[in-house]
């Protein structure tokens, strides 16, 4: 929000009652949470059906597509362990879940 642009669906905010005010005054309401909730599972699943896309491609570029699938997962995860409170916290990943992440892929770009 520091930018003044909110990247959450307008539709979303409305069916859960969330505006762009509490999002302003980062104000965490059970709304708020649920609606988090609800994105990353649709998130979660967007990734899953993604997924195949990496068996229908090159094997270099399965890789590639594969590494982006997995960040975004860890993404969802971090959001998840802040209990979808992306207003006050920041969802991270570690930089040992990034050596992970960066490490598996060399291996499958090996491999591959």
């Amino acid at each position: 929000w520091e930018r003044g642009r909110v990247y959450l669906p307008q539709d979303w905010m409305a069916r859960f009652s969330v505006t762009e005010e509490q999002i302003a005054a980062r104000r965490i309401t059970p709304q708020f949470r649920e609606m988090m909730r609800g994105l990353v599972a649709e998130t979660r699943a967007m990734f899953n059906e993604g997924a195949a896309l990496e068996r229908g491609v090159e094997k270099q570029l399965a890789v590639t597509l594969r590494l982006f699938r997995r960040g975004g997962e860890s993404i969802l995860n971090a959001i998840e362990a802040l209990g979808y409170d992306t207003l006050t916290r920041r969802p991270v990943v570690t930089k040992a879940a990034k050596v992970k992440l960066l490490g598996r892929a060399f291996v499958e770009k090996m491999v591959a």
